[in-house]
């Protein structure tokens, strides 16, 4: 694995430590490999077994796409780059747009769902005279969510793209990998927009939740004593607080190189958090896997039908 070197300007030079990319190398491949696996075992589930179609699994898949979508476009282009300089080429291909664009989708897609979900989640467990939204509704919701959420990333692109065509001195490489240094227009549009997402979303998202314990610890008579909804409930909540514990040390490092000077410590700390972060779409599955008996059925069958394979090879 060789040092990174990246130029942003005609005197100031980033290097990638060697012990940073030895310590984000393995990290980003395990995202790459088991976040696209797993989630295919999720995504499959939800088409393959009609039992399933309910709102908390389509939910849940939903959740997957999105995440199978960082793994497959925009993790890969993370990790060439991050050990291998040769890779900033990536700048000069349509790979680059693409991954402002998938980044952006997939992560907007994320917390514009976790609401929903808890909402969902309190729904399914409190009295049903206070339910708020049925399967029809989510299922338009979520075709809008996936709708902005499109329109929001290509509006992203087309900023970054007048700003190339302006003569942006940053290194378009740089906007590839979500690396911000200087409050300019992108950068603006890029934290206000995420900024606004993560905190409207996760507001809503704990507000509801907590609405839920509160209920489930009154004893109320209507709330549902279901093991298993509680048990969609946990997992709603965790799956929300690991991915967003997973992305915070990203917004920490963006805010620290545009509030102080960018430095080189910034470049290798940024390297650090996005591994962090993509990370979050490899552990939602194994959460599901882990938390949920019907998940961690599947995940178990698939499993064993490698195993059989492997043995029929042999």
């Amino acid at each position: 694995m060789s040092k990174v070197t990246t130029i942003f300007n005609s005197s100031t030079m980033y290097e990638q430590y060697l012990a940073v990319t030895a310590l984000v190398s393995p990290v980003y491949m395990l995202a790459i490999v088991v976040g696209t696996v797993a989630n295919l075992v999720i995504i499959h589930s939800y088409f393959a077994d009609i039992s399933i179609r309910k709102p908390f699994n389509f939910l849940i898949t939903n959740l997957a796409v999105a995440d199978f979508i960082l793994c497959v476009l925009f993790t890969p282009l993370l990790f060439s780059y991050r050990v291998n300089a040769r890779a900033a080429a990536i700048a000069i291909s349509p790979f680059c747009e693409a991954s402002i664009f998938f980044s952006m989708l997939s992560i907007s897609l994320m917390y514009a769902i976790f609401p929903l979900l808890a909402v969902q989640r309190r729904d399914a467990m409190l009295p049903p005279q206070s339910s708020f939204l049925n399967f029809a509704q989510i299922k338009g919701l979520v075709g809008v969510f996936w709708v902005v959420c499109v329109i929001v990333s290509v509006v992203l692109v087309a900023v970054a793209w007048s700003m190339f065509l302006a003569g942006d001195r940053t290194p378009k490489i740089f906007r590839c990998l979500l690396i911000n240094q200087v409050f300019d227009t992108y950068s603006i549009y890029f934290l206000a927009y995420s900024a606004s997402l993560y905190g409207i979303s996760l507001v809503v998202t704990f507000s509801v939740y907590c609405q839920i314990y509160r209920a489930l610890k009154s004893n109320d008579s209507g709330v549902n004593l279901s093991s298993e909804e509680r048990q969609a409930t946990k997992l709603g909540l965790i799956v929300a607080l690991v991915y967003t514990l997973c992305w915070t040390p990203f917004l920490f490092v963006q805010l620290a190189g545009l509030f102080g000077t960018y430095s080189e410590l910034h470049f290798n700390l940024h390297a650090c958090a996005s591994a962090i972060g993509v990370s979050g779409s490899a552990v939602n599955p194994i959460l599901y896997g882990v938390i949920d008996p019907y998940y961690r059925a599947r995940f178990s069958a698939f499993f064993t039908a490698i195993k059989r394979i492997c043995k029929v090879k042999q």
